[in-house]
């Protein structure tokens, strides 16, 4: 998928063997994006670096994933890029960390969470169809990811998602020239009753209410990925451990190929 920078603005210094780009206005998708690139014969060295808060949601994700995926909601992102190398082959040579959080609004386009939800081990404890769900817009309060990008993949560190319809804790990586991902993770799903309680962590204690987690691997095409469950024991420590953060409650895997649950270690 090819994006364009624009507008841009800034200044351009030459020199006898190369030139100095220090931009300051340009926009990647409506998020600003400032940097330096310096231009000699044969190799380009460029720094950016994005500090974006509020930003709206509408549309960027649109832009940045696809037709496929719409969101809405507000947007806060950190990050760090640079590349090196010629110009012909810069976009693989791409690598940096990023955090980014989005905040209060709906999922009204998502393949990837439209697929999790269908699954039957996933869909047989909601309290409504997966699709009554998306058509009407599926609610969060927040969606964090961060990582890290290296030489055309990226790396998904820790991302969550936390609604009144289920909490989702992952570990990702993508493929981006290939357009490819590989994620496993952990969704929990609760009812309203479930759900207003873990907003209350002193009677959600007192009460000993536990979540579900289903293990589920997600792999392909983020326009049509495919949803498999897993064994709890394919799923790492630090993933649960980061399911129990946003639940504010213990954890119980289930094994939807034994059709049982345990707590999670």
């Amino acid at each position: 998928m090819a994006h364009v920078v624009r507008p841009v603005s800034g200044t351009v210094t030459l020199a006898s063997d190369r030139i100095v780009a220090d931009v300051k206005d340009a926009r990647l998708c409506g998020i600003a994006l400032p940097l330096r690139a310096v231009l000699a014969p044969g190799n380009i060295d460029v720094v950016g670096r994005i500090a974006a808060r509020a930003q709206p949601v509408a549309g960027t994700i649109t832009c940045l994933l696809g037709e496929h995926y719409a969101m809405t909601g507000t947007l806060d992102v950190d990050a760090e890029l640079s590349a090196n190398g010629p110009v012909d082959a810069l976009a693989r040579t791409v690598r940096g960390t990023f955090q980014l959080k989005t905040h209060d609004g709906q999922f009204q386009r998502a393949p990837l969470v439209a697929r999790i939800l269908s699954r039957d081990v996933v869909a047989g404890r909601l309290g409504a169809r997966p699709s009554e769900l998306m058509a009407s817009g599926l609610d969060y309060s927040e969606l964090a990811v961060a990582g890290s990008l290296d030489a055309g993949r990226v790396r998904i560190a820790t991302g969550t998602r936390h609604a009144a319809a289920f909490g989702l804790a992952m570990a990702a990586e993508i493929d981006v020239p290939a357009g490819h991902f590989d994620l496993q993770g952990v969704v929990a799903l609760f009812g309203r009753i479930q759900g207003a309680m873990q907003q209350t962590p002193v009677v959600g204690r007192v009460l000993g209410t536990r979540a579900v987690g289903i293990p589920l691997s997600v792999t392909g095409d983020l326009r049509d990925p495919t949803v498999v469950p897993l064994g709890p024991a394919a799923i790492g420590q630090s993933v649960v451990n980061l399911l129990r953060g946003v639940m504010n409650t213990p954890v119980d895997l289930l094994d939807p190929l034994a059709g049982r649950q345990s707590p999670a270690p």
